[in-house]
């Protein structure tokens, strides 16, 4: 699973629930949206949403409603046994849809059609017995999962990422009327407790971060920011008026000023398949990207050499580039071939080593206006290629 989202995340993640708040809201607060506002907000989102994700990530959003698939998500040994119940047709499933209310036939045809609707009938009717887990040792099956968010919280909305790969990530948006010291102290609480337990935790004035874990699947993580919000002058103004006393203060369900303003809780929940999928062979691009126009090194890359990321930053007096290269052969032969080139261009190698199976280039122009790096190694995803990693910095030149 790709690493834990950062606090750049949250930062998403606020912007797309202030565009579905904006959705929701308007710039009026009596006035109904209207489906063309909440489609475009919902594209917005879903754009934003991509940003850093891999190519042919699905994203959909809820306004003030979860993402469907959420239930499913959390319970992966729950829906291991359901799914073994339906393939069975077994008494198992006669019990199962007995919880949920259902003949077993139309359990399973309900299960096979809309297996979050299933799910959620099932998990609504096992917490509708007067013993829930006694229930679950009869069916000799996990009390379902769910995740337990601030008992006041108003739902903005939620996002749903998924990836490729086959991991799912939930990104739910409340905003609470307590303070961000109780909203974090409450969060935090609830998050401790089983099947969830805190792995880690950071606490200051503008920003509560939990991150927790599944104690039944380690394929289900999550991650929870309480950020305080600054309230609504306008709604304060509204509500003074209603009051007739001309004060924006109100007494009802915002946090006191001394403990500081109403909170906003985003949730994300990680899931991971328990196999993943096959991955598909790779394929290189049909076109690599395009380097900059005064780029100090292009010789070293001429030939069928296929830049596949290229980041680079200019100060002034100094340019920095950093480059991914495929080019098919073996490693050793590509080594070879950069270090005839960089002795061509009048540069001198300044080391040159292996490391493990890889080799390191470091090469220098006379005047050192020019310094660079190249790594050469066999590419993980295609062994027939060889992944160049190359660094340069060069003084008194623009990339453009």
């Amino acid at each position: 699973m790709r690493p834990a989202l950062t606090a750049g995340a949250a930062t998403l993640a606020l912007l797309l629930a202030a565009l579905i708040a904006a959705c929701q809201d308007g710039e009026e607060p009596a006035a109904e949206p209207s489906s063309v506002d909440v489609e475009a907000g919902a594209a917005i989102a879903a754009r934003l949403m991509t940003v850093g994700e891999p190519l042919g990530t699905i994203v959909e959003s809820r306004a003030a409603a979860i993402v469907p698939g959420l239930q499913v998500a959390l319970n992966p040994t729950v829906v291991a046994v359901i799914a073994s119940a339906v393939e069975a047709a077994d008494e198992r499933l006669t019990s199962i849809a007995a919880v949920a209310g259902m003949e077993p036939a139309a359990f399973a045809e309900l299960w096979d059609a809309d297996r979050d609707d299933a799910f959620a009938r099932f998990a609504a009717g096992i917490a509708a017995t007067e013993d829930p887990s006694a229930t679950a040792d009869d069916l000799f099956i996990d009390l379902p999962v769910a995740l337990p968010v601030h008992p006041q919280g108003e739902l903005l909305g939620s996002v749903l990422t998924k990836r490729t790969n086959g991991e799912l990530a939930f990104f739910i948006v409340y905003d609470t009327p307590d303070a961000q010291i109780d909203a974090e102290r409450l969060v935090g609480e609830q998050v401790d407790q089983s099947p969830w337990q805190v792995t880690g935790a950071r606490s200051s004035e503008d920003l509560g971060f939990f991150q927790f874990q599944n104690t039944i699947s380690a394929n289900v993580s999550g991650f929870a920011w309480i950020l305080p919000r600054t309230p609504n002058p306008a709604d304060a103004a509204t509500e003074a008026d209603e009051r007739g006393d001309g004060d924006a203060a109100g007494d009802g369900d915002t946090a006191t000023e001394e403990l500081g303003p109403p909170s906003t809780v985003i949730y994300l929940i990680q899931t991971q398949p328990a196999i993943p999928p096959e991955e598909p062979a790779y394929e290189l691009p049909e076109h690599g990207r395009p380097l900059p126009e005064r780029f100090p090194a292009a010789s070293l890359l001429e030939g069928d050499q296929t830049v596949t990321e290229l980041f680079w930053s200019s100060q002034p007096g100094v340019s920095g580039y950093q480059l991914s290269v495929l080019v098919s052969g073996s490693s050793f032969d590509i080594a070879d071939l950069y270090r005839e080139r960089i002795e061509a261009e009048g540069w001198e190698i300044i080391e040159d080593q292996a490391v493990g199976f890889s080799t390191i280039l470091e090469f220098a122009s006379e005047d050192r206006s020019l310094q660079g790096s190249a790594s050469f190694d066999t590419f993980e995803e295609n062994e027939a290629y060889t992944q160049i990693t190359l660094q340069i910095q060069s003084a008194g030149t623009s990339p453009n």
